[in-house]
């Protein structure tokens, strides 16, 4: 959610300031000795914002409360937010934080610095550049047409699936370059998760049957058109990187018996068509564009527009 529209306005100030100031007065009753502090929280995909932080006395690990996005909630619902539903907003926080530590994943302070311990939890996510200048400034990337590799932690828990972006600072405490980073995470993601290459109206009758399969797939340009392909990973999770696994350009090529169409469904997966002489990038453009507002989150978008994959040249391009 972009937040730019509110971020700095009056309003918002008086909630941080009355949210902050209720909290103040509350932690120290509900979890003695925890450190708080407002800071704002760099993401990719538009999705930065303040954050009250709580961290538990003796823990490097804390919690962040996304404030703008929950001032941004109660506006859409009530519009305006009064000085007594703000005090009672700060305890419901704060519980919802307590119950949130409980569930966070024991994760080795050394992942951070230490390469060895890091490099088996490498992992891949394709991101668009355009929107995501500013981080890029701040991390290792690499960059294939106006798409970007970045690189993350995976710890994986009980509770779900982590992940911490790999920042130039933490580049530089492990000691090694950008490209052996690529190469491990790269190495990693074919082990962690799997690449899964499957017709899409197969993949999804198994999961809805045949029939809701017809009605969530989505709906082609031109009918005639060759059937599509879902590329995704084992986890469900930043598939959408696996197109650029070692080799899964040429195998989707074989898969598919030619030249081929890569659509940029999200970040998790994206969608393959065979080009046949018949298909109109331009019509896929409008389609994906379509698609991303109607039924992509912002924050999980890629781009609007459709690649494409030579397999005489080996060439990846923007279509």
């Amino acid at each position: 959610m972009n937040y730019q529209s509110f971020l700095g306005t009056p309003d918002f100030v008086r909630f941080c300031d009355e949210l902050e100031l209720k909290l103040c007065e509350i932690i120290p009753e509900r979890l003695p000795g925890a450190a708080f502090r407002r800071q704002w929280i760099d993401k990719l995909q538009g999705e930065s914002y303040l954050s009250f932080t709580i961290n538990p006395k003796d823990s490097a690990i804390g919690i962040n409360l996304n404030v703008s996005d929950l001032y941004a909630k109660e506006v859409k619902a009530e519009g305006m937010v009064s000085a007594a539903r703000v005090r009672s907003m700060a305890s419901e926080m704060l519980e919802k934080a307590i119950e949130r530590l409980k569930m966070i994943p024991v994760i080795d302070d050394d992942l951070t610095d230490n390469y060895e311990k890091a490099r088996p939890k490498l992992i891949t996510q394709l991101v668009a550049v355009r929107g995501n200048e500013d981080m890029l400034r701040r991390i290792p990337y690499r960059q294939i047409e106006d798409l970007a590799l970045v690189y993350r932690l995976f710890i994986s828990s009980e509770n779900g699936i982590e992940t911490c972006l790999i920042s130039s600072s933490m580049l530089e405490d492990y000691g090694v370059t950008a490209e052996q980073l690529h190469q491990d995470a790269m190495a990693n993601m074919s082990a962690i998760s799997p690449v899964t290459i499957k017709d899409l109206q197969m993949l999804l009758a198994d999961l809805a049957g045949a029939e809701a399969a017809e009605e969530v797939a989505p709906e082609l340009p031109d009918p005639e058109m060759p059937k599509l392909y879902f590329l995704g990973t084992g986890l469900k999770y930043l598939g959408a990187s696996a197109i650029f696994y070692p080799g899964v350009l040429e195998r989707c090529a074989e898969t598919l018996g030619g030249n081929y169409y890569i659509l940029p469904s999200s970040i998790h997966e994206v969608l393959l068509l065979k080009d046949d002489g018949t298909v109109d990038p331009e019509k896929l453009s409008c389609m994906i564009y379509e698609i991303n507002r109607a039924t992509v989150e912002p924050s999980e978008r890629l781009t609007d527009h459709p690649y494409y994959y030579d397999c005489g040249t080996k060439e990846f391009r923007s279509a």
